[in-house]
């Protein structure tokens, strides 16, 4: 073997050119994603209320406990309690919501900022909508009369 033999390879211009493709492919995907991924955090945690909210109805529709089921919103959290009234709640969890999520608006006809399904009732207590927003997206939450909860993206 020739030990002055040319070796076979890539320049360095090439590899850089190759390195700059990935790296410009890479940054681009995560500057995509990350507004996706906070449409997918908040559009969770709504799908979590809503859930919960139709569990409570349910519990206080079968008379589960013999007990009024309710949550209640703050900007930064919201309170799943079992009794009358938030304030004389016998028993409640409170879920705080992802950094980036905040309720922006509380709009109940009762001007409050609770939602209570009374014992062997499917109807709440009240009406309106609670809008949430990632900074990015807001979403209303909608209760009506009825009992029927959905989500829209405003």
């Amino acid at each position: 073997m020739d030990p002055f033999r040319k070796i076979r390879g890539f320049t360095l211009l090439e590899v850089l050119v190759v390195l700059g493709i990935f790296m410009s492919t890479v940054f681009f995907g995560i500057a995509v994603s990350i507004p996706k991924i906070q449409q997918n955090r908040t559009e969770a945690v709504l799908s979590d209320i809503t859930s919960l909210m139709f569990l409570y109805q349910q519990n206080a529709y079968s008379g589960k406990n013999g007990k009024s089921y309710g949550i209640h919103f703050e900007s930064d959290k919201y309170t799943m309690f079992t009794g009358e009234t938030y304030a004389a709640a016998e028993t409640f969890d409170t879920i705080m919501l992802p950094a980036d999520t905040t309720i922006s608006a509380i709009s109940f006809n009762d001007l409050g900022s609770d939602v209570i399904f009374t014992e062997g009732d499917l109807h709440p207590s009240t009406s309106g909508y609670v809008r949430m927003t990632n900074g990015a997206t807001a979403y209303i939450l909608d209760i009506n009369t009825e009992g029927f909860i959905r989500v829209n993206e405003e």
